[in-house]
């Protein structure tokens, strides 16, 4: 008889344990759709800054661009991100036109997981295209979502900057 109330005990001790559990699984999901429906939705900019491609894996930052670079490249960072986004890039000539957008949507994570940092980059073409012939001040206007988010400024040289050191 003892070992069958030692049976019972058991199997109440652990029903208990499942609907406690259950209900702290309800609990923390119920938690992460208050959270993604909030501030988890829209990740914040981390970084970003404009850059020239000096070979396919190298890059050197800067707002200045001569006529004869091949392109100049927008990268941003967003982080966290737990769903998929859309990324806006409008690039404006110096006389204020629109010049030419892209849009790049960033990858989901898919449910339970997301992205600590997520990099993204465009690129207006200058050598060989119509840019190289429209030297001045440019800007990127960066959307997410249909949201600003921030803008670059940046200049196209008809002559490369050169830095004189006094010797």
């Amino acid at each position: 008889m003892k070992k069958l109330w030692l049976i019972i005990g058991c199997i109440v001790v652990i029903s208990a344990f499942a609907v406690g559990y259950a209900t702290m699984q309800q609990t923390v999901r119920k938690e992460k759709e208050t959270q993604s429906t909030s501030s988890q939705e829209i990740p914040s900019v981390i970084d970003h800054t404009m850059a020239i491609e000096l070979d396919e894996e190298t890059y050197s930052i800067t707002y200045s661009f001569c006529v004869d670079d091949e392109k100049a490249v927008s990268f941003i960072n967003f982080g966290p991100v737990y769903y998929s986004h859309e990324v806006l890039w409008e690039w404006y000539s110096p006389d204020n036109e629109l010049y030419s957008t892209w849009s790049e949507k960033m990858e989901d994570p898919g449910e339970d997981y997301y992205w600590e940092e997520y990099v993204l980059w465009n690129w207006l073409d200058i050598a060989s295209y119509e840019a190289s012939q429209i030297p001045g001040e440019w800007r990127v206007d960066i959307y997410l979502d249909g949201m600003w988010v921030l803008t670059e400024s940046f200049t196209i040289l008809v002559e490369p900057e050169v830095e004189l050191i006094e010797l």
